[in-house]
């Protein structure tokens, strides 16, 4: 492939970062959060079309401006136009929200960003408090899990949903292309299985590689920390699925770049749209399943993470992925001389995924620490809501 293409378009991309950056006006850091849920009846089961639908009015008629709050989608849930999204009235930004993730049953909600994770937890509690109340009203529950169980997922209705069995379909074509060719029942994932990802704003992370590379090798010693069990059950079913995607969990390559993230960008909108012809649009689009997400608005989006059951586990994690950020920042031949390189925590990370490795909790303590210290310098109490301590463990 001749790749004067790519390098034109990177630099169209790079301008494309600092024109949504600016755009967005983000003072950074700021920090939001998506959280996924399942929406269930009074007998933890996953609810159908109506009931989800009934919860979607419900959370409508509380909003004082029912003009600009609902998002509709047509022939794609049962054929029938749908709500889709529903603004809240917890908040004034407009991207506080929720919506489908897989309808009917599967729901995420979108937080704002914050300045201060006190400003971020005010809004995290009022905001779950009221879809709560909203669900009661109906006899039903969130479901703040981040794996439904056996009898739950054979409980899941199979509505005509054409979005999503196009997608199935097109996992189940990458499934029997593969080395599990024939266990298609790994594509029925994305309707059991719930992350909680945290997003982090307000920095110019084009102008600086060694941030993002920074990031990628903190992740080895944080991963398993949040997510015990979960993190492994959910990332297996991605390398099921989506094995050969070079953008996938903790990227292969021996140091993580711009210019090689946007070429792999490149190469799979070439794969999946069979043109050599590829723009800023359609890259942009492209699904990119890396652990730890860069985007053109100026954000990082940490994606690892399954879904919390408590406000309090959620603000833990968004206190440790804010704390990673900010370490990341530094100068790691200074702070921390003994963190592995890029290339040994890759194979730190798929060590842990087989449980075939045991890390130096001393290091972990000096992470753990300079998280704390990072947090406490804001002056925001922002370390409050950090419950891990000395050599992983929890308070």
């Amino acid at each position: 492939m001749n790749f004067k293409g790519p390098e034109d378009l990177l630099l169209k991309w790079k301008e494309l970062c600092q024109s949504q950056y600016s755009l967005k006006n983000l003072q950074g850091p700021t920090i939001g959060l998506e959280l996924e849920f399942f929406l269930l009846d009074q007998n933890d089961l996953p609810v159908g079309l109506s009931k989800s639908q009934e919860y979607f009015s419900q959370l409508r008629k509380y909003h004082a401006d029912l003009k600009q709050t609902v998002n509709y989608e047509e022939e794609i849930l049962a054929e029938k136009k749908c709500i889709s999204r529903v603004k809240l009235p917890t908040s004034d930004v407009a991207w506080t929200s929720v919506s489908y993730e897989y309808p009917p049953h599967f729901l995420e909600l979108s937080l704002s960003y914050h300045g201060s994770l006190n400003k971020l937890h005010e809004e995290l509690q009022n905001t779950l408090g009221f879809l709560q109340e909203c669900a009661k009203g109906l006899n039903l529950k969130l479901g703040l899990c981040p794996i439904l169980d056996k009898r739950q997922i054979a409980a899941i209705e199979r509505i005509d949903n054409k979005a999503q069995k196009e997608l199935r379909a097109s996992r189940i074509r990458m499934i029997n292309e593969g080395p599990h060719k024939g266990e298609e029942h790994w594509a029925d994932f994305p309707s059991f299985l719930a992350a909680t990802h945290i997003h982090v704003a307000g920095h110019r992370w084009w102008e600086n590689e060694k941030f993002v590379e920074n990031l990628y090798r903190l992740e080895p010693h944080l991963m398993l920390e949040a997510n015990g069990m979960t993190f492994k059950e959910r990332w297996n079913h991605y390398q099921k699925v989506f094995y050969n995607f070079p953008l996938l969990g903790f990227p292969h390559v021996k140091n993580w770049s711009m210019k090689w993230w946007f070429e792999q960008l490149f190469n799979l909108s070439y794969q999946t749209q069979k043109s050599s012809i590829a723009t800023i649009h359609n890259l942009n689009k492209l699904r990119d399943l890396q652990v730890i997400r860069p985007r053109a608005i100026g954000t990082i989006e940490f994606r690892s993470d399954s879904a919390q059951s408590t406000p309090e586990k959620v603000m833990h994690l968004a206190a440790l992925r804010f704390g990673q950020y900010l370490v990341a920042e530094e100068n790691f031949d200074h702070t921390l001389p003994s963190l592995p390189n890029y290339e040994k925590s890759e194979t730190l990370w798929h060590e842990q995924m087989n449980s075939n490795c045991i890390l130096k909790p001393e290091l972990k303590e000096d992470i753990f620490a300079l998280i704390h210290k990072k947090l406490s310098e804001r002056g925001n109490g922002d370390e409050k809501f950090l419950k891990m301590h000395k050599a992983g463990k929890t308070s």
